[in-house]
């Protein structure tokens, strides 16, 4: 038994809370945590029997429920409060974490009795799910898992404090919780690393041989869809940080500094997704082929100018500042967003890892 209890927030997602708790009670005897707080954010009848047969697994389960949806971060305020061991370890239930992730954290020392770093476990795509070029990139170059975007993984700094598995002494964040103004995820654990870093000199310890495999993929189209939901959390961290530091790391300054766009730019980026994504081998490789780094390159870089085109957007909107309009077309850009989403909406080829 350790020193740490796993804390897994859950929004009625019975199928894979089960899984996550499933992966839980196989952890290797090293790592096996004291506690398991599951926390579910909205009543769910579907997970008692899920409950159940991870008790009967062995799981030493503690049951915490919130009658009505209260969000992400009072429902882990609410399971750090019923931790009892020194090391809290944050999990998403979309996280499924290999037999030996905890205790991989455990062999270069828990912050039991140092609170002044974390430890953050690697989470990559479930090598169950083929791998698209789209999830691809957002573990190389994306905003998803971009662990190649850490230079020293001793510091990997403040933006990369990701609940979705991170081990945190459980004092520290009992006097510094997560903020439960805001209502959904996104920004909620990298507002927290922020304020460790700001106030506490905390720092965050990538340990790459501790792994948790992300079983909740998504095509472009479904992100570009959801990027909406990213701007009111996004502001509200930029405008609450006191530091134009937080609004330019994540992208609200330069969202505001923009005063158009060329559509025609915009519509051969989707162009080339749509070209590109079913011909550029995952993960990239250089062969006999000429040009297909270059292609990746390409692909890439589309990727990413549609994705902060529609995170600009979105945030201009949220602050009530005036769309951008086209330097090219009668066109704005909320209506651009919206015609672009046409044009990328839907899976991308799934293909699996060549």
């Amino acid at each position: 038994m350790t020193d740490l209890a796993v804390v897994v927030p859950t929004y009625r997602r019975p199928e894979l809370l089960a899984r996550c708790l499933t992966h839980l009670a196989e952890q290797t005897a090293r790592g096996r945590p004291a506690q398991v707080v599951v926390v579910e954010d909205g009543a769910c009848p579907e997970n008692v029997p899920v409950l159940a047969e991870a008790r009967e697994r062995g799981l030493p389960l503690v049951h915490v429920v919130h009658a009505e949806p209260r969000g992400p971060a009072a429902a882990r305020n609410a399971g750090v409060a019923r931790v009892e061991v020194p090391v809290t370890v944050l999990v998403d239930d979309d996280v499924l974490l290999t037999p030996d992730a905890l205790e991989r954290l455990c062999e270069v020392g828990l912050p039991g009795t140092d609170p002044s770093f974390s430890l953050l476990g690697l989470v990559t795509w479930h090598p169950a799910e083929p791998l698209e070029p789209f999830m691809y990139w957002q573990e190389h170059g994306g905003a998803q898992f971009d662990y190649d975007g850490i230079p020293d993984h001793w510091d990997a700094g403040w933006r990369f404090y990701g609940t979705s598995f991170v081990a945190t002494n459980t004092a520290l964040l009992r006097r510094v919780p997560f903020d439960e103004g805001f209502s959904l995820a996104p920004y909620v654990d990298m507002e927290l690393g922020w304020r460790l870093e700001r106030d506490h000199g905390h720092r965050v310890r990538l340990i790459p041989r501790a792994v948790g495999w992300h079983v909740h993929p998504g095509s472009l189209g479904e992100c570009l869809a959801s990027v909406p939901r990213l701007a009111a959390p996004a502001t509200r961290f930029a405008r609450g940080a006191g530091d134009p530091r937080v609004g330019e790391t994540i992208g609200v300054e330069a969202a505001l500094r923009l005063k158009s766009f060329v559509w025609a730019d915009l519509v051969r980026a989707a162009a080339l997704i749509g070209e590109l994504e079913a011909r550029v081998p995952v993960p990239p490789r250089a062969t006999e082929v000429y040009g297909q780094l270059w292609e990746w390159e390409w692909l890439a870089t589309a990727y990413r100018v549609l994705q902060n085109f529609f995170f600009a957007t979105a945030l201009r909107d949220e602050m009530g500042v005036e769309p951008l309009r086209a330097l090219d077309a009668t066109l704005e850009s909320t209506e651009a967003c919206r015609r672009l989403l046409v044009r990328v909406a839907g899976p991308s080829g799934r293909r699996p890892r060549v």
